[in-house]
């Protein structure tokens, strides 16, 4: 399962996409995901590797969106809602391409964390 929340802010407001956001000056990507997971959720997670890197393009913004492998600190614990996000709970891996509408490229990202995670012997921990 993977944790999706729907945006209640533009960019993509009322898109499911995975927890994130903005880096604070001095704070590095998993210090970033920690927060922004922990604002936006109420979890606590334990960061991975970085596997996946996305241009996020608008009529007035680019993002380089950088995903993080993360890992819930209590697996038994049902996220809730927070910050900027009006929703949020735990979707089956395979059900992520059913999920509307939901941000560009996130069902691409959520496969290839579920393969690298399986090619490292790990997808049942997830």
């Amino acid at each position: 399962e993977v944790v999706l929340v729907r945006r209640g802010k533009e960019p993509a407001k009322g898109c499911w996409s995975l927890p994130g956001g903005s880096l604070r000056w001095g704070e590095t990507v998993a210090e970033g995901t920690r927060r922004e997971v922990r604002e936006e959720t109420g979890m606590e997670v334990r960061v991975g590797e970085v596997f996946a890197t996305v241009d996020a393009i608008g009529p007035d913004y680019h993002f380089v969106v950088l995903d993080s492998l993360a890992f819930p600190v209590d697996a038994k614990r049902d996220p809730c809602a927070a910050d900027d996000v009006d929703a949020a709970e735990w979707v089956r891996a395979d059900r992520v391409s059913g999920v509307v509408p939901q941000t560009p490229h996130l069902d691409t990202v959520v496969a290839k964390a579920i393969r690298l995670l399986d090619a490292q012997g790990l997808g049942e921990q997830v």
